[in-house]
């Protein structure tokens, strides 16, 4: 078992090109990682990694093993995706892969009502979905915003619902700066807006907002809700997040302002086991029936 275990780093290293990227995936330190590839390396008595600057390399060695590894991994998913399918309980775990603002401020409630219908049903909750493969047993289900975002063809994905943003400020922040009207009174207004990934999603708004007089950015929704609640400037959040926030205060409601289709995604194999079937009818039921609070029509 711990041979495979060392298999399972050697992957972990291959696919995220770092030992130190390949911790954080796997929620181990480094030296971890650093240890278990020496243990498979010294066994096989051959190089699988040549070490760069930044990162690493696999060696000739290496893409062979990645290549076996690969076929043999996918044959074990596969295997258990299989077993879990004919899993006719209603009882078990079924993990859930979704963003930290979605599970935190649009899932709880939703999932709160699965659990008091069908206790039995034990839920993780994988925060942040970006590198998970359903078709790797990763995760059981995903919540995702935007593309299907998936090539596989042996994973279903359903739109549930849009999702659209709202411009919010807190009211401690419109009472010292003042409570734009009209659109173009957002000029030199204070910008809370995403960086990196999320950059895209401030557009609208930082298009809106010219010259601002001040920049507050984060990489995470969640926290560009904070800011915002907390009194940093306007920021453009999706309207399920606004209830949430009693301080916050939506400006220009009937502007509208388009994010993007809410996914549902489920293995093939996986979704026949009840438990897994059950948690994704009630996911899809719940996100439909609240379709005025996701466009913002509360």
């Amino acid at each position: 078992m711990e041979q495979w275990d060392d298999l399972r780093y050697f992957l972990a290293v291959a696919r995220a090109g770092g030992l130190s990227s390949a911790a954080r995936d796997l929620g181990v330190e480094a030296s971890t990682v650093h240890r278990r590839i020496g243990q498979l390396e010294d066994r096989l008595s051959t190089r699988l990694f040549n070490r760069l600057p930044r990162g690493v390399r696999l060696t000739t060695a290496g893409q062979d093993l990645m290549k076996s590894m690969e076929r043999v991994e996918s044959e074990i998913f596969a295997s258990e995706r299989r077993v879990l399918g004919h899993d006719a309980s209603l009882a078990g775990v079924v993990r859930i892969a979704a963003a930290e603002d979605v599970a935190s401020y649009l899932l709880t409630e939703i999932l709160l009502e699965l659990r008091t219908k069908h206790p039995a049903i034990s839920l993780e909750i994988v925060i942040g979905n970006a590198r998970l493969s359903l078709s790797r047993g990763e995760a059981d289900i995903a919540i995702r915003i935007g593309g299907a975002q998936t090539h596989d063809p042996d994973v279903v994905a359903r739109t549930v619902g849009e999702l659209r943003g709202g411009l919010y400020a807190s009211e401690a922040y419109l009472e010292r700066h003042g409570r734009p009207r009209r659109s173009r009174d957002l000029a030199g207004h204070a910008l809370v807006a995403g960086h990196g990934n999320l950059q895209a999603i401030s557009a609208p708004l930082e298009a809106l907002i010219q010259e601002p007089s001040s920049v507050y950015r984060a990489d995470t929704v969640s926290h560009l809700a904070v800011a915002t609640a907390a009194g940093f400037g306007i920021a453009l959040l999706p309207c399920f997040i606004g209830p949430h926030f009693p301080t916050l205060t939506r400006l220009f409601p009937k502007l509208p302002l388009a994010m993007a289709p809410l996914w549902v995604l489920v293995h093939h194999e996986v979704r026949r086991a009840p438990r897994v079937q059950t948690t994704v009818q009630h996911l899809k039921e719940a996100l439909q029936t609240r379709q005025v609070e996701l466009e913002g029509r509360a």
